[in-house]
């Protein structure tokens, strides 16, 4: 019997780094939760006017990755952009 492919359609881990703060109104950009990156290559979780260090929200996106990534996540050690691309892209997933 030949099995059908499975389709996961909404199995996002992680917001797109700044997608949300691509779609809200202009007057909320400022607010709206997005992931920054300093000239020191250094990421940052901004919203609301504050901001704090991103990489402890790599945790979220380290599944599927080798036993060191996921170490290197708990640690806070990975950026959030350095999670699997599927996390929070559907493209990745497919292929």
């Amino acid at each position: 019997m030949e099995q059908a492919p499975i389709v996961d359609a909404d199995g996002h881990v992680l917001e797109p780094p700044s997608g949300m703060a691509e779609r809200a109104p202009t007057k909320f950009r400022d607010r709206i939760w997005q992931i920054v990156t300093r000239a020191d290559g250094s990421e940052w979780l901004r919203y609301n006017g504050g901001e704090r260090p991103a990489n402890g929200l790599a945790l979220a996106g380290a599944g599927g990755m080798s036993a060191a990534d996921r170490e290197r996540a708990l640690r806070g050690e990975m950026k959030y952009t350095e999670v699997r691309a599927g996390a929070f892209r559907p493209l990745p997933r497919l292929v």
